[in-house]
């Protein structure tokens, strides 16, 4: 029941690798105590000091939320080697110092009788720590399988035949990581749907090696980025977890909506929202499996008011909305980047936080939908332009809209071109996609 008493998922999570005699520096013991030093990510290190008759536990490591991954870890090292603690004559000072201290917030008590929710939690936390050490057996092989497509070349990647893809797929999918299957059998398209696709298989299998790389140091990582990497993976979260989390309350407008067939052919819905006061863009994503159609209607252009609340992520989009209410309200007008390059500049910004993001929200000013031979472009008054990822109907109504004159659009950003959902025109909300 040790890991019953983390004060959440992550610090669990982290204490398995404080688990290891090798992470410290002392482990001693006498009668009902006992206590470490830790190697610390500097160059200190952190002393640990438990008391079995509570359990009472100190670190004075920054971590707000005790008992921490260091306690927890010594906890159940204590647990399961415990002749990797010698028996001490007496206790080194600070230890004592801290026995006789009896400062109720720097010596917390925990009851011995876990309740039924303690349970629930602990074995929770267990199944996340067994599906974690699945997901790293998985990054492990899919290492090996970048590292052998590289050094093969390129070229190699045309004569691979189907069961090259699906088998590297089904071995992700086998270990957990279920986010990286699909993805992977997305990669045996582009050879035969795009011209330039060795570069866009580069920059794939870049992402993808990057995931590993950050797979491999999860607990150097800052927390949030941590619990990006593990959602790129495949965990995903439920939403009544998230909901029961504090939101943020706003109004929030409808500014595009674009509908869509995943390779798994489940039909998607993706709904950007953007909050009068606080700014802030989300992401409302819904599935509609066996047709059944969502659960929330959006109408684009109009104004909901209600608490939104974010999935845990370094750089958070995707969001839920508690009983988001209509307020009768349309956009009129939308505020956004006056060029191209604050835009660009935003996005950098943006994928600092999380090198994964697929697509990106973007709301432009002054600009102008412009025809050439490789298809629409935006221009803004910088004279800087980006490609539009537009249908053949849309281009002609861009054109339309605009007559010369900048408008204002936003979309979705693929990293490559932008995807117009919606444009503002003298006070006019228009709709684009589906």
């Amino acid at each position: 029941m040790i890991l019953s008493y983390a004060p959440d998922l992550a610090t669990a999570d982290r204490s398995e690798q404080y688990a290891d005699a090798a992470k410290w520096v002392i482990l001693a013991r006498q009668k009902n105590l006992f206590w470490g030093r830790c190697r610390g990510s500097s160059s200190n290190t952190y002393k640990i000091s438990i008391q079995l008759d509570g359990p009472y536990f100190n670190c004075n490591c920054p971590a707000r939320n005790k008992p921490c991954k260091h306690i927890l870890g010594l906890m159940l090292l204590f647990v399961r080697q415990p002749k990797e603690f010698r028996q001490a004559s007496e206790a080194p000072d600070w230890v004592n110092l801290w026995k006789n201290k009896k400062i109720p917030d720097a010596l917390v008590s925990v009851k011995k009788n876990a309740s039924d929710e303690m349970a629930k939690l602990d074995k929770r936390l267990q199944n996340r720590l067994l599906r974690l050490q699945r997901m790293t057996a998985g990054v492990e092989d899919l290492e090996v399988w970048l590292l052998d497509l590289i050094r093969q070349g390129m070229a190699s990647v045309e004569e691979q035949d189907y069961n090259f893809w699906q088998d590297l797929s089904a071995r992700m999918v086998d270990t957990q990581l279920s986010a990286l299957g699909p993805k992977i059998r997305s990669l045996q398209l582009l050879p035969t749907t795009l011209d330039d696709w060795p570069d866009h298989l580069l920059r794939e299998l870049a992402e993808l090696y990057l995931l590993v790389a950050g797979f491999k140091q999860l607990d150097q990582l800052p927390e949030l980025l941590r619990e990006q990497i593990i959602r790129v993976a495949g965990i995903t979260d439920k939403k009544s977890d998230i909901l029961a989390q504090p939101g943020l309350v706003d109004q929030w407008g409808v500014v595009g909506n674009f509908e869509g067939i995943n390779l798994d052919n489940i039909a998607y819905r993706k709904t950007w929202l953007l909050g009068r006061q606080c700014k802030k863009y989300a992401l409302i994503l819904d599935y509609s499996f066996n047709n059944m159609g969502y659960d929330q209607h959006w109408q684009t252009g109009h104004i909901y008011s209600g608490e939104l609340v974010y999935y845990p992520a370094s750089y958070p989009l995707r969001a839920l909305v508690k009983l988001p209410d209509p307020t009768g309200e349309s956009i009129e007008s939308l505020k956004g980047a006056n060029s191209i390059n604050d835009f660009l500049e935003t996005y950098a910004r943006a994928l600092a936080d999380n090198p994964w993001l697929a697509d990106f929200p973007v709301c432009l000013e002054k600009l102008i939908p412009v025809t050439t031979s490789e298809g629409l472009v935006l221009v803004d008054s910088e004279k800087k332009y980006i490609p539009a990822l537009t249908r053949p109907e849309d281009n002609w109504r861009l054109l339309a809209l605009s007559a010369g004159c900048p408008i204002t659009i936003f979309g979705e950003w693929t990293g490559d071109a932008l995807l117009p959902l919606s444009a503002v025109v003298d006070g006019r909300f228009v709709v684009f996609g589906n």
